[in-house]
């Protein structure tokens, strides 16, 4: 069998449709598997809301400003949370607008290891990873949140949902898989796939369409 370096493609498991929901033959992707972010419709709302953060704090320091009674500090005081709060939203959108607009592959997966071109300054290696789980899903962003044998340190951006303001080496992981132009249950799929091949552990997706491969903890 070759090593998973040398893959040149992998199996993951079936998804099932309303016709069938078992016997469902395996999915054979061929690596590398090549993502490319999409603008589409949540671009559409990250700039809207942008926009309507950015009113909204210029409304609160008017509300603030034009009180001329002695609660016009706490007022003030509560619009400067209240415009924090929104430019750290702004920053996190700004972020995901950049990333959307991206020309190159932002998430490359081989036989190796994953390389996501947003945040990571080297391929994160299978043999590397402990475990997997999700976060978010449903109707919203999907993440895979890898958690790693040892630290690594990654592009610093504090409007990167998943790490704050730490500039310190990581040993968690956040992922995005949403937004992309390949399906989330392909990229999940071979995500699972080949960590378990490669003795790591896979905390199930809650609402998964799919079985994980096997070894799993949680």
């Amino acid at each position: 069998m070759a090593s998973s370096d040398q893959l040149e493609s992998i199996d993951i498991p079936g998804r099932p449709t309303l016709r069938k929901t078992f016997g469902i033959p395996p999915r054979n992707i061929h690596f590398p598997l090549v993502a490319f972010a999409r603008f589409g419709w949540r671009g559409i709302a990250m700039l809207v809301g942008i926009f309507v953060l950015i009113g909204i704090t210029f409304e609160v320091f008017e509300w603030a400003l034009s009180d001329r009674s002695g609660l016009w500090i706490l007022k003030l005081a509560a619009a400067l949370l209240i415009s924090l709060v929104a430019s750290y939203g702004v920053g996190l959108a700004v972020t995901r607008i950049l990333d959307s607009a991206r020309s190159g592959a932002v998430l490359i997966i081989d036989g190796e290891g994953v390389m996501d071109t947003r945040q990571l300054r080297t391929i994160l290696r299978w043999a590397d990873v402990k475990a997997i789980s999700f976060w978010g899903g449903g109707r919203g962003d999907l993440m895979v949140v890898f958690k790693l044998r040892a630290p690594i340190l990654i592009k610093y951006n504090p409007f990167r949902m998943g790490h704050g303001f730490r500039r310190a080496p990581i040993d968690e992981l956040y992922v995005l898989v949403s937004g992309l132009d390949k399906d989330e249950d392909v990229i999940v799929g071979v995500i699972e796939t080949m960590v378990v091949r490669n003795d790591g552990s896979v905390v199930p997706n809650v609402g998964a369409p799919w079985e994980p491969p096997q070894k799993i903890v949680s």
